[in-house]
């Protein structure tokens, strides 16, 4: 069963901003609330948006009060949130989504918000893997931008790249599960993981060693999570050292690894993650994944 897409925008519409794990500022903000304007959106802050402490944007409680709030708001029709970073998960305890279930509304990020868009979707709710607020004003391709201007508004966007040595062949159909890969580790156990049976699931990593990549995928794969995919999309997996100083030949060595025995279409280098590209997917909406020597396509299809 598909997730349930929320309502999409229409001009006029109230965007929330809520900071759910490290602290912003209003001029790290400022191209975000621009752009949602031009597009004729309203912006709405939450509250404590710029609050900081240490390493988070205000204490455990204020930021979980702040997220209910925008999660209940009757008004609101998309929530874009501010960063990532660490800190969303502390806030997953005692969440009461009732309030989202008579309102919803698009839920914005990816990177640390992995986790609440996981928490979503278990309670049966798409949500977009797409730029944070903060990603305005940094180096993002102006183009994904746009799309996720325009997935907002029901346009979901196909994403399509060049072919790579390390595929392997295919095509499926399945819901899409974006997620960061060591997050979603993190998940194993608690109400936040996911059912990736016949998924197509899309990975993406920032600042990892090569060890701590093969310990997750590792963990994984003994749980079963990786036996069952429809496909795997591998998008940015920024690495803090070469995998050969971890003692790995290379990163696709590494990955295939923990792939053997399984015959699913898998494609590298999705314009996805924490570099110039990250296309906004729809996670627990159906696509199609094509892996041919030609490239690779993602598209949505329709419901």
């Amino acid at each position: 069963m598909p997730a349930r897409l929320p309502p999409f925008l229409a001009p006029g519409d109230e965007v929330l901003l809520v900071a759910t794990a490290r602290p912003v500022t209003p001029v790290t903000l400022a191209a975000a609330q621009a752009s949602l304007i031009r597009c004729g959106l309203r912006v709405r802050e939450s509250p404590c948006l710029y609050a900081a402490h240490g390493r988070f944007a205000g204490p455990d409680a204020p930021r979980q009060a702040a997220l209910q709030q925008a999660l209940d708001d009757p008004e609101a029709r998309a929530i874009l949130f501010a960063r990532g970073g660490y800190g969303t998960g502390r806030l997953l305890l005692g969440l009461d989504w009732s309030g989202f279930a008579a309102h919803p509304k698009w839920l914005v990020g990816f990177s640390d918000l992995s986790l609440l868009l996981l928490d979503a979707l278990g309670q049966g709710y798409a949500s977009l893997h797409a730029p944070m607020a903060l990603s305005f004003a940094q180096a993002v391709a102006s183009t994904d931008l746009e799309a996720l201007s325009q997935a907002l508004q029901g346009h979901l966007p196909p994403l399509l790249w060049a072919p790579d040595a390390a595929n392997r062949l295919g095509a499926c159909r399945g819901p899409v599960v974006a997620t960061n890969l060591s997050l979603l580790q993190t998940t194993l156990g608690t109400p936040q993981q996911p059912k990736l049976t016949g998924a197509i699931l899309v990975l993406e990593e920032i600042d990892e060693y090569p060890y701590r990549l093969d310990r997750a995928l590792n963990h994984l794969r003994r749980a079963g999570l990786l036996d069952h995919l429809a496909g795997l999309v591998l998008g940015e997996l920024g690495l803090l050292q070469p995998p050969t100083e971890d003692g790995f030949d290379s990163l696709e060595d590494l990955v295939g690894h923990h792939l053997q025995g399984t015959h699913y279409p898998v494609a590298w280098g999705a314009p996805v993650g924490h570099s110039t590209r990250n296309v906004p997917l729809a996670v627990g909406h159906p696509y199609a994944l094509t892996v041919s020597a030609q490239g690779a396509q993602l598209v949505p299809l329709a419901t």
